[in-house]
């Protein structure tokens, strides 16, 4: 799926928005996406072509620490059929909603370091050290110190817990290539987790073979009159010029002559995939995370009620924006 200048690549249910891992590729790095497999709604994989080394990635999203044991137990053997059948020339991370909460017990320091937000692990956390231990793996996201709102990952609907459950895993030979793991608050991505940012010491291979991108003409001028009417004149104009001093072929003749007018007279526009994004959205977005910046800097009552309302109009403002473009589309 193809989002402005991202490729979502993405595995859920079909019927439901529970679940789903996905990875987000921005437009330039598509060259470097060897390979992207779909395993479950719970897990997928990445390899990705960079140097020294080409990168195989794991995501995952684990069962909560309510589920019924057998679940736990076949998630992590999943988990661990995937890690083990994984090209051995590949620097092995595994990255996603853990659902686990790691303590700082000594006898784990070597897996999980110091700096976890929690002090003892709950059975997920000792589930995902067992693994790592067992895979000699380490737990990056808790071997950066870093104040504790930079460690939190999720935050309850009513705002009064905070954990770190999200969480970043590397093959420990190769611990030295990741050069800090921690949450951002302030990125709004409308959802109860915070955004979990790792920083590679890795590049991704260059690829020289990008071509231009084509024009794209600003089609709006064309529901106006005069525009169109310019536009028309502007395409036979074309058109009568190139039969006279052109012998070329038909289509390349018409398709020059369109590329011509347009540029001439409705002009070109900006990539904008998201034609209903006007400033009412905009504003509307604004607003929001003003509001939501407000709520984790207070946490009082107040600042979650408004934060919640403006988070409810801006909803509301972008569907009636999408609904409004519809209309116009089909009338």
């Amino acid at each position: 799926m193809r989002m402005n200048d991202y490729v979502i690549y993405y595995k859920g249910l079909n019927d439901t928005y529970q679940f789903g891992t996905g990875f987000t590729v921005h437009k330039n790095c598509l060259s470097s996406v060897k390979e992207f497999n779909p395993i479950s709604e719970r897990v997928c994989t990445i390899k990705l072509n960079t140097k020294p080394m080409n990168m195989f990635i794991i995501n995952i999203h684990a069962p909560t620490e309510n589920k019924d044991e057998i679940d736990k137990d076949e998630f992590f053997e999943e988990v661990a059929t995937i890690y083990d059948e994984a090209p051995g020339n590949t620097i092995k991370i595994i990255v996603g909603d853990c659902n686990v909460k790691l303590g700082k017990e000594p006898s784990f320091r070597p897996t999980i370091g110091m700096h976890s937000v929690h002090e003892i692990s709950n059975n997920n956390g000792q589930r995902l050290i067992n693994f790592a231990m067992s895979r000699k793996m380490t737990i990056s996201s808790t071997t950066f110190p870093h104040k504790d709102i930079h460690k939190y990952t999720w935050k309850s609907p009513d705002g009064r817990t905070a954990n770190q459950i999200d969480h970043v895993l590397i093959d420990t030979r190769f611990r030295s290539s990741i050069a800090d793991v921690r949450s951002y608050r302030g990125a709004d991505s409308d959802t109860d987790h915070f955004i979990v940012v790792s920083r590679f010491r890795l590049k991704l291979k260059k690829n020289y073979s990008a071509g231009k991108t084509a024009a794209k003409f600003n089609l709006e001028n064309l529901k106006i009159d005069e525009g169109r009417e310019k536009y028309i004149q502007a395409v036979g104009k074309e058109l009568l010029e190139r039969r006279q001093h052109e012998a070329t072929d038909n289509w390349i003749m018409v398709q020059e002559s369109i590329k011509i007018a347009a540029k001439n007279t409705i002009g070109e526009t900006k990539n904008q995939r998201k034609p209903w994004y006007n400033n009412t959205c905009k504003n509307a977005v604004k607003k929001r995370n003003e509001a939501r910046l407000k709520y984790l800097s207070l946490q009082t009552q107040e600042a979650k009620e408004t934060f919640e309302h403006e988070r409810r109009k801006c909803k509301g403002i972008i569907q009636k924006e999408k609904k409004n473009l519809y209309e116009r589309c089909v009338t």
